[in-house]
């Protein structure tokens, strides 16, 4: 099998300035073109290229104005960009750095060089992408960690309140986990939490949703646009994956296996809620459904008034 190619956009208005880059780079990458700068941002959302040449005279945005776009969006704020420009001024330079861009390209172009900076930036961005992936990966369950799980809420929080989005959270915590440890050893309790782990991820579907470990036997969902009756439906099936599991758990008062208490909020974001607020309401409901027997899911709709319904 051929490996995959990495890909590249290159968003420029002159035909003769693609169609050399094309001859430039087609035999190592993946190419996508772009002639406007909605099509640049449109294509740079779809595909997620690893890097992006870009123009900074373009229509009807300007290459700055795109570069700010991508880098406000959590899909493609890492991309790396490499503006083009026939301005030579420091300036436009500076600004274009300050921005974000790892580079900026003068024409008339070179395409050795061009192809040289491309290659470095290139493995520049797939070794910052490998120890991206180390830290955002929780080695034993495979599930992404609580640091990335922040960095994500953190993200999608924003974009929620500029769309006027309901974002929602589940707090789940595996029923009496510590006896299970202490009966069955730890080693047992590392395979239950891997079992656990990946019957959680195993049910999310949309891309947009993630589940992370938050720390010992406690997970946390995060699911974006997302209203409390998706997100506590969603919470049902989780709690179901674990049940069904039938991980023998003699020392549980719930059950002869092992279970799972889920606690839920869900809020629309806006200048009157602290991010961490949803959090903790989740983890509220989270102690509700311990309280009320365990083996449950309880959720919270937080807005403004702080309305709770079951």
């Amino acid at each position: 099998m051929d490996k995959k190619k990495p890909k590249i956009l290159i968003a420029n208005d002159e035909q003769l300035f693609v169609q050399l880059m094309e001859a430039t780079l087609q035999d190592e990458y993946d190419l996508f073109f772009a002639f406007n700068s909605d099509e640049a941002f449109e294509i740079a959302n779809r595909e997620a290229p690893d890097l992006v040449l870009l123009d900074v005279v373009m229509a009807p945005k300007s290459g700055f104005d795109i570069c700010h776009l991508l880098k406000s969006e959590r899909r493609t704020r890492d991309i790396p960009i490499l503006f083009v420009t026939s301005s030579t001024t420091a300036e436009d330079e500076v600004k274009g750095l300050e921005m974000g861009a790892v580079d900026y390209i003068t024409k008339p172009v070179s395409p050795p060089i061009v192809k040289a900076r491309v290659r470095n930036h290139m493995e520049l961005k797939q070794y910052k992408d490998k120890l991206e992936r180390i830290a955002a990966e929780d080695v034993l369950t495979g599930l992404a960690t609580r640091r990335r799980f922040e960095d994500v809420f953190q993200s999608e929080w924003r974009r929620c309140r500029r769309h006027e989005s309901p974002l929602s959270i589940a707090m789940l915590d595996i029923d009496y986990f510590k006896p299970f440890n202490d009966n069955y050893g730890h080693g047992a309790g590392d395979e239950c939490l891997r079992k656990v782990g990946r019957a959680l991820g195993g049910e999310v579907k949309r891309a947009a949703d993630l589940v992370a470990r938050y720390g010992g036997e406690e997970f946390v969902c995060l699911m974006p646009d997302t209203d409390l009756e998706g997100a506590s439906a969603f919470g049902h099936v989780m709690r179901k994956a674990v049940s069904d599991l039938q991980v023998r758990h003699e020392y549980s008062n719930v059950n002869h296996h092992v279970t799972m208490s889920i606690g839920i909020a869900t809020c629309t974001p806006d200048e009157n809620i602290e991010p961490y607020d949803l959090v903790r309401r989740a983890d509220r409901k989270l102690y509700e459904a311990k309280k009320g027997g365990r083996n449950r899911v309880e959720s919270a709709n937080y807005e403004k008034k702080l309305e709770v319904h079951r």
